[in-house]
């Protein structure tokens, strides 16, 4: 029985921060948003991830990617699938690897590749005017804005380090005991 109320839990939990993401990006409409809103909706997998496994987040983060391609803003909607969607339960992952520098060496090479997909996308599929990146100044306004995007990255990784201790220390047991979530989890 107690495990069928914890499914339930689970489910229902994920249904309702699946519907805030695509709420958050929705969000992606505003403009200046599209790189914030994927990272703050991605950024809710964290609980998900922490507090039902990779399996459901996962699922959130499958259904979030197409609810958010079906009625937000494309080039949003492809930074979260192609890196913002999953990197915060990957990051768990790369973080388990005991050398700092191969640990970054990996993240930023991932988020690279990750938004160089996402840019190649949205000017060769989506046709989005490339001065849209280069802020006017070729290319080398296209380096100013990848060299941005990587210290944005950077920044990012730092605070969701940090919001995933805060929730561990002060808010995951208030979460756990509001849901009523067994504590063998």
């Amino acid at each position: 029985m107690n495990k069928q109320r914890n499914l339930a839990t689970a489910i229902s939990v994920c249904g309702l921060f699946a519907a805030l993401s695509v709420v958050i990006m929705l969000a992606s409409y505003l403009g200046v948003t599209t790189y914030a809103v994927p990272a703050l909706a991605g950024a809710l997998l964290i609980i998900i991830y922490l507090e039902f496994g990779v399996k459901s987040a996962f699922t959130v983060y499958l259904a979030v990617s197409v609810l958010s391609f079906l009625i937000c803003e494309k080039e949003a909607s492809l930074c979260y699938l192609l890196f913002f969607g999953y990197y915060p339960f990957l990051k768990a992952y790369i973080e388990k690897i005991k050398n700092k520098a191969l640990q970054w060496v990996i993240k930023i090479a991932l988020f690279t590749l990750s938004f160089s997909a996402v840019t190649l996308l949205c000017i060769f599929v989506l046709g989005l005017p490339i001065y849209d990146m280069n802020l006017g100044l070729g290319n080398i306004g296209l380096l100013v804005f990848a060299l941005a995007l990587e210290v944005m990255f950077v920044l990012y990784d730092i605070a969701l380090t940090k919001v995933i201790t805060l929730y561990i220390v002060k808010y995951r047991e208030k979460f756990r005991k509001m849901l009523r979530l067994n504590k063998n989890k």
